[in-house]
């Protein structure tokens, strides 16, 4: 048996999602059937998922599942409204995480938001920038993935470096997450390869 794989996914459905969301809901849940041809694919890499979306308020819809577990989300609750709360959003997933993942396991997180910050009340920019530097001291990787905005400037204030911060249009959702399941994918299939049981970098 390998090294677990956490995959994190950190989803904005605030108002401003409106005009893209029936292509980014059809474009999670296929993310989420590729995971689970992959976990079938490579049976010795277990993959878990943990799914979190965010407006005004934090909506965890499963934390640290089987891909067998995840294949029929109720989207009828999950719709855009209201506004930003990133840094909530982000910061409440990766301390609820943190609980259900063990030192010599993986941790991919994926952050997708079309704005920038502005409705939390839990966390700052200070906050989460040290948190993201102490999970990534623990070897959890991060990548951001902003639409339609500058999310190279939003990426840098939690702490994330520029090849960690990734700019798409709206129009381009579903090929980015496509793109994000092949990364996803590849790595499970390196490290079924790895003699090792701790793997290195995901690459996307």
């Amino acid at each position: 048996m390998k090294t677990k794989t956490h995959y994190l996914l950190v989803l904005d459905q605030s108002g401003s999602m409106q005009s893209s969301w029936d292509s980014t809901r059809l474009a999670v849940q296929s993310q989420f059937e590729s995971l689970h041809a992959t976990q079938l694919e490579f049976p010795e890499v277990p993959i878990e998922v943990t799914f979190v979306t965010f407006e005004s308020s934090y909506h965890p819809h499963f934390m640290s599942k089987k891909t067998t577990e995840i294949q029929h989300l109720d989207w009828g609750a999950i719709y855009p409204k209201e506004l930003t709360a990133l840094l909530d959003a982000i910061g409440r997933s990766l301390n609820e995480l943190s609980h259900l993942v063990k030192e010599e396991e993986d941790v991919v997180c994926m952050i997708f938001t079309d704005g920038g910050e502005n409705a939390s009340k839990e966390f700052s920019y200070e906050n989460i920038s040290e948190l993201i530097e102490s999970k990534k001291k623990a070897g959890w990787q991060f990548n951001m993935i902003g639409a339609d905005f500058d999310a190279w400037t939003e990426g840098s204030k939690i702490g994330l470096m520029q090849e960690e911060v990734h700019q798409y249009k709206k129009s381009e959702i579903p090929k980015m997450m496509k793109t994000f399941s092949s990364a996803l994918h590849d790595y499970s299939e390196e490290k079924s390869s790895e003699p090792t049981t701790k793997f290195s970098k995901f690459k996307f």
